[in-house]
């Protein structure tokens, strides 16, 4: 079966792989040197790249990745595999104009490949065309009904485009195809809390923690909803556990700021406000968020 690669919500491929030269005993010396024939054991087949290209791609390696799928192109002008696992690889490196490219030609060569379609859509998306993005996720579907992923995406781009009812829909199919799915919990966890419905927002995200609880990003999301619900402690309480999670968090550092101010504790909001700029020096929100507190702090 080849393995065509799904891109998500990226999401996570990101380690390094390579191969190291075998060490090899030294020849015995003969009277008569005989001839040694290097056997190469380096990919032939446009299989064979399409393989180690997989394995070059799934370990974040996306330039070794393009150049063994062009290699198996090369061999098998008609391997929509290929084309769509290119695609990939150039979207791992944001080059989504060649992506799209690829796969264009992944469809040319397999009208249903679905993965192709939800990968164009991934592409579309990340370029701010949520409409072409709708439409390719809306194929996938069609091709495959039982895509949750495609569901999940297609609910991203609905939520970017302020429809959070298709969203909440979107969302609602992904999980019941997938009931473990993550994402889709947090995302429509989301959905709810842009309408204003704080307590199935708080729902979906605690169900999101129960499946994977160490999410430091599901603990930011739901403190969040708490504050916007009015319970600044309950958000200061999920904060401080994604911090503890990801101390590197810095949305969670900023919202628990947010939250503290909100109990006219200036000093720890400052405090917050500050780790953010430490850990991004560039953080417009937190640094006019710091001017705030600190006006209200003087009295101001």
């Amino acid at each position: 079966m080849k393995k065509f690669i799904p891109v998500m919500v990226l999401i996570c491929l990101l380690i390094g792989c390579g191969s190291k030269p075998k060490v090899v005993d030294t020849p015995p010396i003969v009277d008569t040197p005989a001839p040694v024939v290097q056997e190469d054991t380096g990919p032939k087949t446009a299989e064979d790249f399409f393989e180690r290209g997989y394995v070059n791609v799934e370990n974040g390696n996306f330039d070794e990745g393009i150049s063994d799928y062009s290699e198996a192109i090369n061999l098998k002008p008609d391997y929509a595999a290929a084309y769509n696992n290119r695609g990939v690889a150039y979207a791992g490196k944001e080059d989504y104009d060649s992506a799209i490219a690829d796969y264009n030609r992944a469809i040319e060569n397999y009208a249903n490949d679905s993965y192709a379609y939800n990968n164009r859509g991934l592409a579309y998306f990340s370029k701010g065309d949520l409409d072409k993005a709708i439409a390719d996720y809306t194929e996938a579907i069609r091709i495959k009904p039982d895509y949750a992923a495609a569901y999940n995406n297609r609910g991203l781009a609905y939520t970017e485009k302020g429809d959070y009812d298709k969203a909440i829909t979107d969302y609602t199919a992904a999980i019941r195809l997938t009931p473990d799915y993550v994402k889709a919990f947090n995302n429509r966890g989301l959905a709810y809390r842009y309408k204003g419905d704080y307590d199935r927002a708080i729902a979906d995200y605690t169900e999101a923690i129960r499946l994977e609880p160490n999410n430091s990003e599901t603990y930011t999301n739901r403190g969040a909803a708490y504050r916007n619900k009015g319970d600044p402690d309950k958000a200061i309480a999920d904060h401080t556990e994604a911090i503890r999670l990801d101390p590197n968090n810095v949305k969670a550092y900023n919202n628990r700021g947010v939250a503290y101010t909100g109990k006219k504790d200036y000093k720890n909001a400052i405090s917050d406000y500050e780790t953010v700029l430490e850990l991004d020096s560039e953080n417009a929100i937190a640094r006019e968020n710091l001017d705030i507190a600190r006006r209200l702090q003087q009295g101001l």
